[in-house]
């Protein structure tokens, strides 16, 4: 009976350990794929400023496979593609002109990441605001939007 009863704490003992520590191990695990999405989304935008610098426009393409196409290998050995949570970036680029958006070369662009549930919180680029959040379902916004 003793024995059981010792058995019983170490089991009660080593859940109430797991019970403290796993939420920091998730959240540290949480924090470093964040940390290296922002690392991608910044190597990427570095690759269209490169581009727009040699080119004098933003790249124009409709996804994160199109950019590669045209940035890779010149402008950055292999463009990421999928945040840390392997969910695919979304590119977005158009022209703007005196507040509107116009036809012609690309002079404004917006890299997105939907962040760890894998869900956009907004559809327009425009709807997000600076700042940060709290969450690691954040979407993290990469570009010159303003």
């Amino acid at each position: 009976m003793k024995r059981l009863a010792g058995a019983f704490l170490v089991v009660a003992l080593l859940a109430a350990v797991a019970y403290v520590v796993l939420p920091d191990v998730t959240a540290a695990r949480e924090r470093g794929r964040q940390t290296r999405t922002m690392a991608s989304l910044r190597m990427i935008g570095t690759a269209i400023e490169s581009y727009q610098v040699d080119r004098g426009c933003v790249p124009r393409a409709s996804s994160i496979d199109e950019l590669a196409l045209v940035v890779a290998p010149t402008f950055v050995r292999a463009l990421p593609q999928v945040d840390a949570w392997g969910n695919p970036f979304r590119y977005e680029s158009w022209a703007v002109e005196g507040g509107y958006v116009v036809p012609g070369p690309a002079s404004v662009y917006v890299i997105r990441s939907a962040g760890s549930d894998g869900v956009y919180d907004h559809e327009d680029p425009y709807e997000y605001r600076p700042g940060l959040c709290a969450k690691f379902s954040c979407d993290l916004v990469f570009g010159g939007l303003r």
